[in-house]
């Protein structure tokens, strides 16, 4: 059978450790003792995969903020956080 493997790095501490190469070792010796091809070997850095996720994050946070403006400014709330002088906020 044609194999391929992949590793990944979950913190900073196996980073720092370097087990990507025991994780990629077993894999290997798991191929051989079974018979199979290694076509393919990949390492994921999952540093820069949560960097991905944490920057979609923001953007939908940013998104929904902006969604509950607009819907809050066309209900006719006043959306300022500051009112200026004497004046005070009155809910309808």
């Amino acid at each position: 059978m044609r194999v391929g493997i992949y590793a990944r790095v979950s913190t900073d501490t196996q980073q720092a450790r370097a087990t990507i190469g025991s994780q990629l070792q077993t894999l290997r010796d798991r191929i051989a003792a079974e018979g199979d091809d290694l076509v393919a070997e990949s390492v994921i850095d999952l540093v820069q995969i949560q960097g991905v996720i944490a920057e979609h994050e923001r953007a939908k946070f940013a998104e929904r903020g902006r969604r509950g403006k607009l819907y809050r400014a066309r209900a006719g709330e006043v959306l300022a956080t500051k009112i200026p002088g004497r004046w005070r906020r009155v809910r309808p």
